[in-house]
């Protein structure tokens, strides 16, 4: 991996000749690795989802809202990251419809817990969810059961506020968490 990082865009892995049919003019363009961990190749990954994102965002005011989950789960989270986190996007949206739609509501403190822990449970039944390693035990039941419970004891932070600035801005932070790399070009270079 780190190879073919270092040779990124560079003579070594090939590349190819653009050449302008006005003027004649060449110019050699290096292939990228499109390795997952390279600075140079997520750079434009992130450039491009940026750019998606941004040209979807609505003449409105926006508002960060952020869930957390409790550290009991997060190893969970990391071996079934699609089956814990679209159970986690799905509970907050339905329970943010459901406050949103309901006028009594307004200015309640929400919480969106039970709706995570019942997604969690009918993955757990129907054989979505994997355990590996530490996590092994975890295919008992009631160590499952056990596990939830722990973890419905603790607070869940959910609150709302206003974007730094702008909804831009907080796609710009997002994308140091979709687009991370696992060292940067400066460590690289140095």
């Amino acid at each position: 991996m780190l190879c073919a990082v270092i040779r990124c865009r560079t003579a070594q892995p090939d590349g190819h000749v653009q050449k302008c049919d006005d003027c004649g003019h060449k110019r050699i363009q290096y292939n990228s690795c499109r390795n997952r961990h390279c600075p140079k190749c997520q750079g434009m990954a992130r450039a491009v989802w940026l750019e998606k994102r941004e040209s979807e965002l609505l003449p409105i005011p926006y508002f960060h809202v952020v869930f957390t989950l409790p550290h009991e789960l997060g190893s969970l989270a990391l071996q079934n990251k699609r089956v814990v986190y679209g159970s986690l996007f799905r509970a907050a949206a339905q329970m943010l419809l459901e406050i949103a739609a309901d006028p009594k509501h307004l200015g309640a403190k929400i919480g969106f817990r039970g709706k995570f822990i019942d997604s969690l449970k009918r993955a757990f039944r129907s054989g979505k969810l994997e355990f590996h390693g530490h996590l092994k035990s975890l295919g008992d039941k009631s160590a499952f059961e056990q596990l939830l419970n722990k973890a419905v004891r603790h607070d869940w932070i959910v609150y709302v506020k206003r974007p730094f600035s702008s909804p831009a801005c907080v796609l710009k932070y997002l994308t140091r968490y979709t687009h991370r790399v696992a060292i940067s070009n400066r460590r690289l270079v140095k």
